[in-house]
């Protein structure tokens, strides 16, 4: 039964990527936890989730959500509120919400908080486990600088030399004393579940990505290749730690997180920003006008969309053949 004080929340989610789950969403947990509102996931809702794999979201007049676990900062001009991995500040409409809050990654946060030294010395080298071709080729360049020193055993469909495929990645990771945790992109802010799920396996991580990755994360705990003036430096490191026992356990045995990070707090503050969204009037949580101009670039982003589908064959063919050029780290 519902509670006299408990406010309705009606609410739906478009565009996110396959397989999605709701119970794995994170405003979907906080609202279903809390006692001051009753979800209703609804096909007329006064707000709208979405992200960016998809446009469904333009043909909802309510209020708008934007998540991404992508490297794409929020437009908002068409979101009221965006949630992403810049670091920005937009009055009370932006959240920078790490990877790692989410409840599909809270196992893998637990493992990395939970990383202990135990049998190092009997692991072998290093992991190294992706299924997408299309990420920044330094990804594979430095898989093949660092394999002309010892071999390194790849379970994805990205180089795979094991002759299968990973159903376990912390459980394969866990056999090796070195994993590549390398992003798609290199972007500001955007570090994703990879370097957590590296440290998850209790070993070292070796990391590309995220320029100001080390506000997050304790620079002692793993190797960041962009700490070095080239790809050779950072090899040479490597060897070095591989080859002294000492110097190795040191790593393994410092906190994978900053002091000054601390995830509870995040969490208390994002409930914060939620519940300031949804303990609002409809009509004051709105944050984008809908007014002239704005609904003059919300249907123009549509139409930009029925041209970005009608062109899809030729943007086929042209990716073909387009060069694509190394970029420097």
């Amino acid at each position: 039964m519902m509670g006299e004080n408990m406010k309705t929340i009606k609410i739906n989610y478009v565009d996110f990527w396959p397989n999605f789950k709701l119970e794995e969403d994170f405003i979907y947990e906080l609202l279903m936890n809390s006692p001051d509102y009753e979800v209703e996931i609804s096909d007329n809702p006064d707000y709208i989730v979405y992200s960016c794999f998809g446009y469904e979201h333009l043909k909802y007049d309510c209020i708008r959500i934007f998540f991404t676990g992508e490297e794409l900062c929020p437009d908002f001009n068409i979101c009221d509120y965006g949630i992403g991995f810049e670091y920005l500040s937009l009055d009370d409409r932006y959240f920078r919400l790490p990877l790692m809050y989410i409840p599909r990654y809270r196992k893998d946060y637990n493992l990395m908080m939970e990383r202990l030294y135990c049998g190092q010395e009997t692991r072998e080298f290093c992991s190294f486990v992706y299924s997408n071709p299309k990420a920044n080729p330094i990804r594979i360049d430095f898989f093949t600088e660092l394999s002309k020193y010892k071999q390194i055993a790849s379970g994805g469909k990205v180089l795979n030399n094991i002759g299968t495929l990973v159903q376990d990645k912390q459980k394969f990771e866990a056999k090796y004393k070195f994993s590549i945790a390398f992003e798609n992109v290199r972007h500001r802010g955007y570090i994703t579940e990879k370097l957590m799920q590296s440290f998850s396996a209790g070993g070292v991580p070796i990391y590309w990505g995220d320029p100001y990755v080390n506000r997050m994360f304790n620079s002692r705990a793993y190797i960041n290749i962009s700490d070095f003036k080239s790809t050779e430096d950072a090899i040479e490191y490597i060897k070095q730690i591989d080859q002294d026992d000492e110097a190795y356990k040191a790593m393994l045995q410092e906190a994978p997180l900053n002091d000054s990070y601390n995830l509870e707090n995040v969490r208390r503050q994002f409930e914060i920003y939620l519940r300031n969204i949804f303990d609002q009037d409809l009509k004051e949580a709105r944050r984008t006008t809908r007014e002239m101009f704005n609904k003059r670039y919300v249907d123009g982003t549509r139409s930009k969309e029925k041209i970005y589908q009608m062109t899809a064959p030729i943007r086929k063919i042209t990716c073909c053949v387009k060069t694509v050029c190394k970029t420097d780290k």
